[in-house]
């Protein structure tokens, strides 16, 4: 009689580990799963759970539903960090001679997120939870200074530079503020990505 490969063993054990679990190798696709997503730490806004809905009725492989159903879409933020990565020479409020310091001008966001399909039915996950990554770089300016923040126009009237800034030109509290929603899109996008991976 043949004898099984290790190899083969190793396989069959995983397999039964990851169905003793409760979990489930693939998502079926018989037809479109339905999805609802429960609140969010610290998406204050809802701007991760609406982009997340979007993503999932583009795919065509699942339906979201803002009321209740059996599968749920759980997103936990792990992190939600920000590094400085750049600097510019700092300059005096007024006349705007250069200080012989540095100011950051430049930073980089990056946010972690633990995803996985809950089985409210059975309160056990649907297939094993995974990790995503997404970041998002920014420039800002020291609202401190009056050059970074007022021009004067073609009618001689002075405007102020941050109202029409698209976020690279807006302080550093403004700056942080506008990447989240860049970077929960890209967020979304990655999360439902994954899960219609697992999905074909």
């Amino acid at each position: 009689m043949a004898r099984k490969s290790p190899r083969n063993l190793w396989v069959f054990l995983i397999f039964a580990i990851l169905t003793g679990c409760g979990y489930h190798t693939t998502l079926s696709k018989e037809e479109p799963l339905t999805l609802s997503i429960p609140l969010i730490a610290n998406d204050e806004e809802g701007y991760l759970r609406n982009f997340l809905a979007k993503e999932l009725t583009s795919t065509g492989a699942f339906i979201y539903t803002s009321g209740a159903c059996r599968y749920q879409l759980v997103v936990e933020v792990l992190q939600d960090k920000v590094d400085t990565v750049g600097y510019s020479w700092d300059k005096t409020p007024l006349e705007g001679d250069r200080e012989k310091r540095l100011y950051p001008s430049e930073e980089r966001r990056v946010v972690q997120a633990k995803v996985r399909i809950l089985d409210t039915d059975t309160d056990k996950d649907r297939l094993p939870p995974f990790l995503v990554t997404s970041r998002a770089q920014f420039d800002f300016v020291n609202p401190t200074v009056l050059e970074n923040i007022e021009f004067v126009d073609l009618t001689g009237e002075k405007s102020t530079v941050l109202q029409f800034s698209q976020g690279q030109l807006d302080s550093q509290e403004g700056g942080r503020d506008a990447s989240y929603r860049p970077l929960y899109k890209d967020l979304a996008s990655r999360i439902v990505g994954k899960l219609f991976l697992q999905y074909k």
